[in-house]
């Protein structure tokens, strides 16, 4: 199986056409290597941008066209790449890929408050396919695709030989009839960031779309999420009431809760989730953030459903 189709495979979550983006990721590719071999990447943060739109990347294909043709989020984080790399290798360390994350002043809901936060989630996600494309480039083997250990090491994980219990750290595929997981990235303690910026990303994929998409919340070992590789939560439904039950928790059996609440829909599962988030983050012990009083108040007060 192909590095493309490893992508395809795992990465199934974004909505864009297989051809169109295997277009894209190849012009990506060529963008790549042309940039190595004729740049040598020997400039500093200050560059003009626009002489690297300008530079011809296939068949007079501008790197300007292909941003042209990526989301805004993903331009600017492409484009800072480019500015900020000194060596192109950079983009197979996960450490350097994050140092170089920048902030962004982005403008939400078009009420004109603006909102700095880094892209983890996206970059995550550009991490995970852009590793896969290494040995099609430079014929080198992944690098940092796996579970993220306490010590910050990185465990490998065989993209060919995914179950439940062994996932890549990329967004995966689990679909069971009766049980929908969600699989929570464990990352560097320091790297931790759950924002309203992957929050309304997360959401706009999950409209009824829940059993297909594992959500990368990237609060695992901030919030000790209780699973045996500390980055499993599990949510048990019953079909016909609609019931479902969230576990979480930490290894102190005392500080341990279960949220058991009928959701109205697979938005709400999120949302509820995100307000035990929240309500963790305001000091609450996990059995107190456990309450769905706590958590409703906390999705009526974020105006989660607006």
């Amino acid at each position: 199986m192909n590095s493309l189709n490893l992508f395809f495979n795992h990465y199934s979550f974004l909505e864009i056409e297989e051809e169109e983006c295997k277009s894209l990721l190849s012009l990506l590719i060529k963008a790549i290597e042309a940039l190595d071999n004729k740049l040598d990447f020997q400039y500093d943060f200050y560059i003009e941008v626009e002489k690297l739109l300008d530079f011809k990347v296939y068949d007079g294909i501008t790197l300007e066209t292909v941003l042209d043709n990526l989301d805004e989020d993903l331009e600017h984080f492409f484009l800072d790449f480019l500015t900020r790399s000194n060596n192109i290798e950079n983009l197979f360390s996960i450490d350097k890929y994050l140092e170089l994350l920048p902030d962004y002043d982005v403008y939400l809901d078009g009420d004109g408050s603006g909102e700095q936060y880094y892209l983890l989630s996206l970059s995550y996600s550009l991490n995970g396919y852009l590793l896969s494309l290494a040995r099609n480039i430079w014929d080198k083997p992944l690098v940092n695709v796996g579970r993220f250990n306490k010590d910050q090491t990185s465990e490998r994980i065989d993209l060919n030989n995914i179950s439940n219990e062994n996932h890549s750290n990329g967004l995966v595929e689990v679909i069971q009839e009766k049980e929908k997981y969600l699989i929570f990235n464990q990352l560097p303690q320091d790297k931790m960031f759950y924002t309203d910026a992957f929050k309304k990303w997360f959401f706009k994929r999950t409209e009824g779309d829940i059993e297909k998409i594992i959500a990368k919340m990237n609060f695992a070992m901030k919030h000790k999420i209780d699973r045996r590789n500390g980055c499993i939560g599990k949510i048990d439904s019953a079909e016909i009431s609609n019931l479902y039950e969230v576990v979480v928790g930490d290894s102190n059996e005392n500080d341990r809760a279960k949220i058991r609440v009928f959701f109205k829909d697979y938005n709400h599962i999120t949302n509820v989730i995100y307000g035990f988030i929240k309500c963790r983050e305001e000091g609450m012990t996990y059995q107190e953030a456990g309450h769905i009083k706590n958590t409703e108040e906390i999705i009526k007060k974020e105006k989660l459903f607006d």
